[in-house]
């Protein structure tokens, strides 16, 4: 790297458990050997802060001439529904002195952008968005390399078994297409889901108001029965669970504050594990799809979604053409290298 590094990074969980944890920079910095401390007592040159790190802190650094490098890995930026928007700031349980100030939690991350040296985005719409902020924006996506690259040929007889794999903010997403769904288990009897996510879905800003997540999916039950089985979420158990699965799910519901500004991660990672793929016609997805050559995976409708589904039953073709073109793209956009490239730029 040229130069010693000392960053003092901002954990998304205490114990550095989060997939943003994961998947970033504490990824690249055990490639590189780059030591990281999150003890706030070590000294450090580099403040490595995300949404939830408070505002004070990052002006304190900034106040003693620590350089602030700002990542936002979703949508948050977007303004929602005005009072979600300052509820989300205060329910996030974070000492922020503009609690109590007129500022929603939008406002606060635009503010932050505007405070930090560099900022770091998981894709091109996100970056755009926030050029308005900072004038130094990289684009980094997320590393994958926790799931295995599966080079198969999809098999006909696993594509009746359909997979959603997600946090359960996101089961808004599933649940909007439950409709279509259950037409097309009434025309194909042998369809199958299996979901992959919390067993429990907190209602109330993923901590409160816990419910059953199977309680949420009780309609599609109705038709489904014992052909839709829930699966508690974890890497262990997502790898195990698409090894048996025919084609992935993504569908996210019109209209909803993150859907329109989600990175193609989850896309990538189950083209990644060997799956084709059929999801919400989200920005980030089209332009991943386009680029990897396919213009029917994605959905813009409800019914999109009925007849997506249905032509990928009836045609292995299009299974296998979306699965070998989504991951030559994997191969050619998204491997390591490439990505340990842009990381090496931020910090160079």
């Amino acid at each position: 790297m040229g130069k010693t590094l000392r960053i003092h990074y901002s954990p998304y969980r205490s114990d550095c458990s989060h997939a943003s944890d994961r998947r970033r920079l504490l990824h690249w910095a055990k490639y590189r050997q780059v030591k990281i401390s999150i003890d706030p007592h070590t000294a450090f040159d580099i403040l490595y802060a995300n949404v939830n790190t408070p505002i004070i802190q990052m002006e304190r650094a900034k106040e003693s001439g620590k350089e602030i490098y700002f990542e936002i890995v979703d949508g948050y930026h977007a303004q929602d529904n005005l009072l979600r928007d300052w509820l989300r700031k205060g329910l996030r349980n974070v000492p922020e002195r503009h609690f109590f100030e007129l500022k929603t939690f939008s406002q606060s991350i635009r503010e932050k952008c505007k405070l930090a040296d560099k900022v770091i985005a998981p894709n091109i719409e996100i970056s755009a968005d926030l050029l308005t902020y900072s004038s130094e924006v990289h684009t980094i996506l997320d590393f994958h390399e926790e799931f295995p690259f599966r080079s198969r040929r999809p098999r006909k007889d696993l594509f009746s078994k359909l997979i959603w794999e997600g946090q359960t903010f996101t089961l808004s997403g599933l649940l909007s297409i439950q409709g279509q769904l259950v037409n097309l288990k009434r025309d194909h009897p042998n369809l199958e889901i299996t979901v992959i996510t919390d067993l429990k879905s907190p209602m109330l800003r993923g901590k409160y108001i816990q419910v059953d997540t199977s309680e949420r999916l009780k309609e599609l039950y109705k038709s489904f029965e014992n052909d839709l089985t829930v699966h508690p979420w974890s890497v262990d158990g997502v790898i195990s669970k698409t090894e048996k699965g025919g084609v992935a799910m993504l569908p996210l519901k019109s209209g909803e504050y993150l859907s329109k500004h989600k990175p193609e991660n989850r896309l990538l990672i189950m083209w990644r594990l060997g799956l084709p793929v059929i999801a919400s016609n989200i920005p980030s997805y089209i332009r991943v799809m386009n680029a990897a050559g396919l213009d029917r995976g994605y959905c813009s409708s409800d019914v999109d979604w009925y007849n997506r589904i249905n032509e990928f039953l009836d045609d292995p073709n299009l299974c296998y053409e979306n699965l070998k073109l989504g991951q030559e793209y994997i191969k050619q956009h998204h491997n390591e290298s490439i990505l340990m490239g842009k990381w090496d730029t931020l910090f160079s």
